[in-house]
């Protein structure tokens, strides 16, 4: 039996995919409102800058754009700053889903590892446990079904138990696969 070209290809699943495009909305939104709030606030600061020079009775020695230019650093730094936070905040919440999601997926792959292929209550709802649990039960079935299949040896001469060893083996690997 062969398969089609890229049917065995595993599909990439995301962890927190809702939760990612939430992430995304909020910082777009943050970052719109930072925008806004920086031009603004930069408008106010030049603009008084540029009062304060225009009214004076003697204008300052040298040139002003040097005034200027340190304005616009410092909005530019708190600008950065308050950018920083954000995604720090952002990264905090995605660290903090991605710790929820892995603890009980390593515990279930752990087990299994250790061939305890008991069913287990998956915790979250997340698809990616949820598809481990699915894993596991048919770990659990392909188990049952080897030891199904190695039981039907007890009885088996030496020649008839390497032949039919062939074809547990055969049975349990499935067909071959296509490249």
């Amino acid at each position: 039996m062969t398969t089609p070209a890229g049917a065995e290809r595993r599909r990439r699943r995301y962890l927190g995919v809702a939760l990612q495009r939430r992430l995304i909305l909020v910082l777009a939104a943050l970052e719109a409102v930072l925008v806004a709030a920086f031009l603004l606030w930069l408008r106010a600061r030049l603009g008084g800058l540029a009062e304060a020079l225009a009214f004076r009775a003697h204008p300052p020695p040298g040139p002003v754009a040097p005034l200027f230019l340190a304005e616009i650093a410092r909005a530019a730094a708190g600008f950065v700053a308050a950018n920083a936070a954000v995604l720090l905040a952002a990264a905090a919440v995605w660290e903090r889903r991605v710790a929820a999601l892995r603890r009980p997926l390593c515990r279930l792959l752990a087990a299994a590892g250790d061939l305890d292929l008991r069913p287990r209550p998956a915790g979250g709802g997340h698809e990616a446990l949820e598809l481990a649990q699915v894993w596991l039960a048919a770990e659990r079935a392909r188990h049952r079904r080897v030891r199904e299949l190695v039981a039907g040896l007890a009885g088996a001469g030496a020649e008839d138990c390497a032949r039919r060893l062939a074809e547990i083996e055969a049975r349990v690997q499935g067909p071959p696969r296509s490249g």
